[in-house]
């Protein structure tokens, strides 16, 4: 799972993607509260605008509860390949999935020696695919 301070970047700035959040028990979240801005795991969904949440890395780990609207989602790979469903592929074939990934990075050519988790090229490809915006490093931008 990325928790890199930069996927996080891209999913604060990806509000598309947070106006379809389903939030669920186990998804992973930036709890935008606090001036460090703390990795958490939902636990529980109390209302439909709280959830109790974990802070695995706090020290000692504790348990509190959050507004769903101060939550950045940090969506994992299987997250995003499931908000493809209803475009051109079957989201729920593996190679279908695979190849047209493979298709689109050819298109928009390699990222040029920079790394990239699994979670930032599906993000990524879920942004363009559905939304029409690429990454300019900064901000999601319209790619008409």
């Amino acid at each position: 799972m990325d928790t890199t301070d930069q996927y996080i970047k891209m999913c604060e700035k990806a509000t598309e993607i947070k106006g379809v959040w389903d939030i669920k028990c186990g998804d992973y979240v930036v709890v935008d509260k606090y001036k460090d801005r703390r990795l958490a795991l939902i636990t529980e969904r109390t209302s439909q605008d709280f959830a109790i949440v974990a802070f695995p890395y706090a020290s000692p780990p504790n348990r509190d509860m959050h507004r769903i609207e101060n939550m950045i989602p940090l969506p994992r790979q299987d997250q995003l390949q499931e908000m493809r469903e209803g475009l051109e592929i079957n989201s729920h074939v593996p190679y279908k999935q695979l190849l047209s990934v493979c298709e689109w990075l050819c298109q928009q050519g390699l990222p040029p020696l920079r790394p990239m988790s699994m979670e930032m090229i599906w993000l990524a490809f879920v942004m363009h695919t559905k939304y029409n915006k690429a990454w300019d490093g900064e901000n999601w931008i319209s790619s008409e």
